[in-house]
């Protein structure tokens, strides 16, 4: 196996660097530091729009999330390196453990147990690598129309359900027109592409929240190339590195050692930035800022 040679950190904080909270500077500043060979990039929603110009989008999506969602394809498909979710603590450098990772020039953890192949927080491309590259044309393609987030369950669907969620969600989009209406809500379903698959729920103006994920899916069914060097990518969960948020109904009773052991061989943590740990348990693995 090759080893890997990562001189790149990509991360996203749509309103700049300046307004993050300390806990993402923090992050930022550890991977640094654990890392002091490689180069740590930045971007905001500026950047993001500029970057999107080479694109030639039909539409833009309006959501920071989804901003970031083609913004971190974009950049490891030009660029090349490691994007990182902002708010994701490194627990080992990358050299220690980059390699296992590196044999088909992509990498992104490995999510069997949902019904989707990939997780996007944590991602490994070489610049111009084929699978960013044929990710990146179903991105364009998909946004060749403007789409509002999912809302209501079988809005994506192509039967009289579906037809009834849309209007549904019209109705309520009409009624709450100048406030706040609801929120992007999460569905998880078994035949994931469908949902952004052109012949099925990808003709509708809606994308679900993990979009990106099914076109992935999508493009794994249909393109034999990617699918070949996908076949070559190691499988990796990402089990270990989430512990910390899964334990988070816990935190009041944990004490610094249990803290110790939920994040032992592990090689980060990406934690939840709307219920983190207390400042005692996250001290435990993320510095101050310096």
């Amino acid at each position: 196996m090759q080893e890997m040679s990562i001189k790149r950190l990509s991360f996203f904080w749509a309103q700049g660097e300046s307004s993050a909270p300390d806990v993402v500077k923090r992050c930022w500043e550890a991977w640094g530091k654990m890392n002091p060979e490689v180069q740590i990039v930045i971007s905001d929603l500026e950047m993001a729009y500029a970057q999107f110009e080479r694109l030639k989008l039909g539409s833009v999506p309006t959501t920071h999330q989804a901003i970031s969602d083609i913004f971190r394809v974009q950049d490891m498909y030009e660029h090349g390196g490691v994007y990182i979710d902002c708010g994701v603590v490194p627990i080992s450098p990358l050299r220690d453990w980059s390699t296992k990772f590196s044999r088909s020039g992509f990498f992104a953890f490995h999510n069997p147990h949902r019904h989707r192949s990939i997780e996007s927080w944590f991602l490994y491309s070489e610049r111009g690598n084929l699978i960013s590259k044929k990710w990146l044309e179903y991105i364009q393609s998909y946004w060749s129309m403007p789409r509002r987030p999912h809302r209501y369950r079988h809005e994506l669907e192509t039967g009289l359900k579906g037809c009834f969620a849309r209007a549904r969600a019209e109705l309520a989009r009409r009624s709450y027109l100048g406030k706040q209406g609801r929120r992007m809500r999460i569905f998880e379903s078994p035949g994931v592409s469908r949902l952004v698959n052109p012949e099925f729920g990808g003709q509708f103006a809606v994308y679900p929240y993990f979009w990106t994920h099914a076109l992935f899916e999508l493009l794994l069914e249909e393109d034999p190339e990617v699918r070949l060097a996908w076949g070559k990518t190691p499988k990796i969960t990402g089990y270990k590195e989430v512990m910390v948020r899964h334990w988070r109904t816990r935190y009041d009773s944990m004490s610094s050692d249990d803290f110790a052991t939920i994040v032992e061989d592990s090689n980060m943590q990406k934690l939840m930035l709307n219920h983190l740990p207390p400042a005692h348990l996250l001290d435990t693995i993320l510095p101050p800022l310096r």
